[in-house]
């Protein structure tokens, strides 16, 4: 997956489980060389409900135009909107 296939679908709904996860933010990341290649990096930020209590791991997620896809999140943080979510992509 690449950083225009997810900013793409910024604010679209991934089928978590029983949840749905809103895809928040795409943010570019510093790039780096692998042998004769630049690597770019970015972050994706998820929106989940307060119900949901998911910790650091690897899940399934499924959205409407990208498919089921597996990704490794971490927990960043709470507030009253719902859990922060974030994967990275190298």
């Amino acid at each position: 997956m690449t950083y225009k296939e997810f900013n793409n679908v910024i604010n679209s709904r991934f089928i978590f489980g029983d949840f749905d996860l809103i895809l928040k933010e795409v943010k570019e990341l510093s790039g780096f060389r692998d042998k004769e290649k630049l690597v770019s990096s970015f972050s994706l930020l998820f929106l989940a409900p307060l119900k949901c209590n998911a910790e650091q791991g690897v899940y399934e997620l499924q959205h409407e135009n990208l498919g089921m896809l597996s990704i490794f999140l971490v927990p960043l943080g709470s507030d009253e909107k719902g859990h922060q979510l974030e994967a990275i992509f190298n």
